[in-house]
């Protein structure tokens, strides 16, 4: 086969021949197995790719991509933002219990001694100045 042939052959698959070239092509085609065969391999590939162009993907489907990619690239994080996040998580979370049991505490302390204080919200006993230095002196003497 020679090139002439074979580019014959490949345009009379996507343009029309001209008569000279549509008999020529035709004679050749009738001479030769191998340019035959060579017809059938192309034309064979071809509806291949005419299937699969059917099957292929919707319209806007690399405007989807592209935006997934941008989403993806936005979100990225590398694992000291996770370990970070996922700290800020729970401190919320435990923040808020805390606060809730501080509340409670304070309630609590309102109903018993009818007062707020420190000393009550942390349990402390009332100690006055005379225990105080009373308790210094023991604890020196030893």
């Amino acid at each position: 086969m020679n090139e002439k042939v074979l580019d014959l052959l490949y345009r009379s698959f996507d343009e029309e021949l001209s008569a000279a070239e549509r008999k020529y092509l035709n004679e050749m085609l009738h001479k030769s197995k191998k340019l035959r065969s060579e017809q059938q391999k192309i034309k064979l590939i071809r509806d291949s790719i005419a299937e699969s162009v059917e099957q292929s993907f919707s319209p806007t489907f690399s405007e989807q991509v592209m935006a997934r990619l941008r989403m993806k690239k936005q979100k990225q994080t590398n694992g000291i933002e996770d370990f970070l996040d996922s700290l800020w998580w729970a401190f919320k979370r435990l923040a808020l219990a805390g606060s809730i049991v501080t509340l409670l505490f304070i309630g609590l302390s309102v109903i018993q001694k009818g007062k707020i204080s420190i000393d009550s919200l942390l349990a402390l006993p009332q100690v006055n100045l005379e225990e105080t230095l009373e308790l210094t002196v023991l604890t020196e003497g030893n």
